[in-house]
């Protein structure tokens, strides 16, 4: 049996079949080095962009290049060449600004003229050139100026990196940033915010008020002011119906937001306050501007009614005592709510005025006092308060001279003897002073005004345009009153030289 080995051609054609798998396999080899290598590298940028997150989210800062050297555990790729760090040198002092200096742009073309996607206010960058040294910039650095970092997609030819060789390559590099408004996803890193539609607490009008309009984000300490139109100007802030924006956002003062009513009281029951155009700046200079206006709600004090005592009355005399409230708006609804008055008398359910003449009967009765209690109604709100009133029956007293059946004077007149229309105000005295209870009343010349037991008033010359009285000019009390009156007519004046004897 003869043997047959390979003809030449044959063996040719199986030196080429196998050198055709061994090069398919080493390419197939060299795509799963390749593929290997670049997941790998990914891996260590996703590393080290957590490590970056980590360090900012503890400490309200991003690491500068020193520090992320320390707290990367992988600082080369899978070629063995450094990670690439890139961020906003600024933001290593607080995370919590409004922008960066770092923008991105995706690029489908070299040249970039259009980019595919343009990503603003990034806060770091971390980068590998992958399989070459084609990234496009000048390595780690901290940027403080307004820089643009482009980024090609894969398999672009491109080389604009001076510190390359002058070839032209496909851009393959790994890349992954991160942007301000991710890092404001923590508590820490919030940006300057003044929280819109905050609700201040009520004020009460003609009583002192603090509350402080709330701030989030940024570096304290914040300083207060007034938004001009383009930035915000701390040496002027908003100040109004008594109360003014501090530089440290407090709001404080005496609330006054009725003017021309009676102290304590709103004439339409209630009031809001509206505080424009504040703004805030931070210690690191960022600055923003309420998006709407602050309000304040006030509302009126509750009703008090500040009459303490009621003056005797007189049997057979006439009679006036005005009770007095504040609180609520400026009009009252009075009535009894138990109890009586004297025959003769009756409360004025709108003024407040007990009046009229104290019937007379023959002999000393004397049934007094009357012991009755009065009730003020005013914005839905009701107080109440008990007076006596002593009746004095002349029949039961043979002393006594002077106008009047009792030989005193229940009320005192003063008289405006300026020879000019002047201003009052009526109140009543409390240990000593006398607290005004009425508005600034024109107190026409040669008219003249009635003072009850506890009342006083106050004269002015002048009244502003918002009511004020102005230009003070004395004050008398009804003792005072009685003890000048020596003619015992029940009546004062007032002219330039002063209080007299009418």
């Amino acid at each position: 049996m003869s043997k047959k080995g390979f003809t030449l051609i044959e063996l040719a054609m199986v030196l080429v079949i196998v050198g055709l798998l061994l090069g398919l396999g080493l390419t197939a080899f060299s795509i799963l080095i390749k593929r290997a290598k670049v997941k790998e590298t990914k891996e260590k940028v996703n590393a080290a962009v957590e490590s970056v997150l980590g360090y900012t989210y503890s400490t309200s800062k991003l690491p500068d290049a020193t520090k992320f050297s320390s707290i990367v555990r992988e600082k080369k790729d899978a070629y063995g060449k450094d990670l690439v760090y890139i961020y906003d040198s600024g933001l290593t002092d607080y995370c919590g600004r409004l922008s960066t200096h770092i923008t991105v742009e995706i690029c489908s073309d070299s040249a970039c003229t259009s980019p595919v996607q343009t990503v603003e206010n990034v806060a770091f960058i971390v980068l590998s050139g992958d399989g070459n040294f084609n990234n496009q910039t000048a390595g780690s650095q901290g940027v403080n100026t307004d820089t643009t970092i482009k980024v090609y997609e894969y398999g672009v030819n491109v080389d604009n990196y001076s510190g390359d060789f002058t070839r032209v390559e496909p851009y393959d590099d790994i890349v992954k940033w991160v942007t301000l408004e991710e890092l404001h996803e923590k508590e820490a890193c919030r940006p300057l915010k003044i929280e819109n539609y905050q609700n201040l607490p009520d004020a009460v009008e003609d009583t002192p008020y603090s509350a402080k309009i709330a701030v989030t984000g940024g570096k304290p300490p914040y300083t207060f002011g007034t938004w001009n139109g383009g930035s915000c100007d701390t040496g002027s802030r908003w100040s109004g119906y008594g109360l003014s924006l501090q530089s440290d956002g407090y709001i404080t003062g005496t609330v006054n937001f009725d003017s021309d009513s009676n102290p304590g009281s709103i004439t339409s029951c209630s009031g809001e306050i509206s505080i424009n155009n504040v703004c805030v700046k931070d210690s690191l200079g960022d600055e923003i501007n309420a998006q709407s206006s602050i309000s304040i709600k006030v509302k009126p004090q509750p009703v008090k009614i500040l009459t303490e005592v009621l003056p005797p009355a007189y049997e057979g005399s006439n009679y006036s005592v005005s009770l007095y409230a504040m609180g609520g708006g400026d009009s009252y609804s009075w009535s009894m709510t138990n109890g009586s008055l004297p025959d003769g008398l009756s409360l004025n359910s709108s003024t407040g005025e007990i009046s009229g003449t104290v019937s007379s009967d023959s002999g000393c009765s004397n049934p007094s006092p009357y012991n009755f209690t009065v009730s003020a109604q005013s914005c839905s709100m009701t107080a109440y308060k008990g007076f006596s009133l002593t009746v004095i029956d002349p029949d039961c007293s043979s002393s006594g001279s002077g106008g009047g059946s009792g030989g005193s004077c229940s009320n005192i007149n003063l008289f405006n003897r300026v020879g000019a229309d002047i201003y009052y105000i009526k109140g009543f005295v409390l240990l000593g002073f006398c607290i005004g209870t009425s508005s600034c009343t024109l107190f026409p010349d040669n008219s003249s005004v009635s003072l009850s037991s506890s009342e006083c008033v106050a004269l002015y010359e002048t009244r502003n345009n918002r009511g004020r009285c102005r230009n003070y000019l004395g004050l008398i009390t009804y003792n005072e009153a009685l003890s000048i009156d020596t003619d015992k007519d029940c009546a004062v004046r007032y002219s330039s030289g002063g209080f007299a004897d009418e």
